[in-house]
């Protein structure tokens, strides 16, 4: 058996949505702290004073359910095959950008593949809309390559055998050379 296309592209559509919108909806709440909420008071244990409890619990939402829809509609429109340019400000697509770099895919079927590779075409789509030169993207991949070397080489550095710390050195160094 197969998932049909049409299902699999609601399922595709769907999760990024769920996924960026959540995204999105951090950056405008961005102050969100939480709250502490102290439960009602508690007898007295053994004659001593009454224990402080807290529950950590989110604080409310700072934002309306029409800036939600809003959200909501311009990702519509940016996952959609239109022509027409995105609706979003160079800080969200920033985020988007970033949100997209760090997902994580789990295909729930384990199947033909058709989600994780409906997931990858659609990233693709966000991706030439938000950033058609790819110019940020480039440079995401080049600093997280940089970093990842860069640890890598503090590592190196700590290697005992002389011969063999070199040799890791100048591999790393070589690879920051090609980025």
């Amino acid at each position: 058996f197969y998932t049909p296309r049409e299902i699999v592209n609601y399922m595709v559509d769907e999760s990024l949505i769920a996924y960026l919108e959540g995204k999105l909806i951090d950056l405008y709440e961005k102050g969100t702290e939480f709250a502490q909420k102290t439960p009602p008071s508690q007898k007295k244990l053994v004659g001593k004073q009454k224990p402080v409890q807290s529950k950590i619990a989110p604080s409310k939402s700072k934002i309306t359910a029409k800036v939600k829809k809003e959200i909501n509609d311009k990702l519509r429109h940016l996952l959609s095959y239109s022509t027409e340019d995105h609706l979003f400000s160079k800080k969200e697509v920033r985020i988007i950008i970033d949100a997209l770099d760090k997902s994580k895919i789990l295909d729930p079927a384990c199947g033909s593949g058709a989600f994780p590779m409906g997931i990858l075409h659609k990233m693709v789509h966000i991706l030439s809309k938000l950033d058609p030169q790819n110019k940020q993207w480039k440079q995401r991949q080049i600093e997280n390559q940089t970093r990842q070397i860069k640890q890598d080489i503090s590592y190196a550095e700590k290697i005992k055998d002389n011969k063999a710390r070199q040799k890791a050195l100048d591999e790393l160094e070589e690879r920051m050379a090609t980025i």
